[in-house]
């Protein structure tokens, strides 16, 4: 996928989307935590929703999906390299889905009902906030000007003070897509058919756990 970051941000939102188809400051609060203990839960997502297996620390999670989706591993770890040299220290993907084909999907690509959660933790929340920054998957975090259809950002998002979220309708498909920073944790999460109650109510139950 070529790079969306000179792209004005409502293109590159629908670009990425269809390819989907594609601050606060101090230590992290609860310091024990680790990635994949902050990421999604079961008891946060739609009870339609079951947990797939190669959900687990970011390492793993690409060791497993490289023989069995390229193109999927290809994507995620190039944002976690990425996060790597924006300064991450360790990070976990939680993945939910319907159907089993959807677990080996890109984010948000996957048949059926599905949701991704990539939680990445920092040394520090300055290492975390330059990440925010900078984007992630393609999408740029948005100047504070930028208004669109569906776009929320800082507290309007139910997030942090650092955070966009996007819902959209695109190739008959809803997909909400949120980036979000807090101390020293960054946060993606992208959910394909659920509703924003559905979608929000996962993202703001990750933002607990971190805040």
């Amino acid at each position: 996928m070529r790079s969306l970051r000179g792209a004005p941000l409502g293109a590159a939102l629908i670009l990425v989307l269809l390819w989907l188809s594609g601050c606060q400051t101090g230590p992290l609060s609860n310091p024990g935590l680790a990635p994949g203990e902050i990421a999604a839960q079961a008891a946060d997502a739609p009870s339609d929703l079951r947990p797939c297996p190669i959900s687990g620390p970011v390492e793993r999670y690409l060791a497993d999906l490289k023989p069995r989706n390229h193109d999927a591993y290809q994507a995620a770890d190039d944002a976690w390299n990425q996060l790597k040299g924006e300064g991450a220290k360790s990070g976990a993907v939680a993945v939910f889905a319907a159907t089993p084909a959807s677990c080996l999907a890109k984010p948000g690509a996957g048949p059926g009902r599905n949701l991704v959660n990539l939680v990445a933790v920092f040394a520090d929340d300055h290492a975390a906030t330059s990440a925010y920054q900078r984007g992630i998957f393609g999408f740029p975090t948005p100047p504070g000007e930028e208004q669109l259809p569906g776009l929320s950002k800082g507290v309007a998002t139910g997030l942090s003070e650092n955070a966009w979220a996007v819902q959209r309708d695109v190739g008959g498909r809803t997909l909400y897509v949120a980036w979000w920073q807090d101390r020293a944790v960054a946060s993606f999460l992208v959910a394909a058919d659920l509703d924003r109650t559905e979608s929000r109510r996962v993202a703001e139950a990750v933002e607990r756990r971190i805040s």
